[in-house]
């Protein structure tokens, strides 16, 4: 199961403030809309309805989206793993 969180946060160009979903955990196999989002880098990303300009939202739970090595899915688990 996907876990998402609303949060009110603050751009850090513009201070403007806004309602943000911040995902905790997706699942892949069971959301396959978040999984695209998920490979398009489109999860935990504040886009700032001010001035437009997007930030990545550090979530601790999900693993870095953007790492030195790519990230693949684990067969039949439906969560993503790091490459050894």
């Amino acid at each position: 199961m996907s876990k998402m969180t609303i949060h009110n946060l603050e751009c850090p160009h513009c201070g403007n403030k806004q309602e943000t979903k911040v995902w905790h955990s997706v699942n892949v196999k069971l959301d396959p809309e978040l999984k695209r989002k998920l490979f398009d880098a489109q999860i935990n990303l504040f886009s700032c309805e001010k001035c437009g300009k997007k930030t990545f939202i550090n979530a601790p739970d999900l693993p870095p989206i953007f790492s030195p090595r790519i990230m693949r899915l684990s067969p039949g688990l439906g969560s993503l793993t790091q490459p050894s």
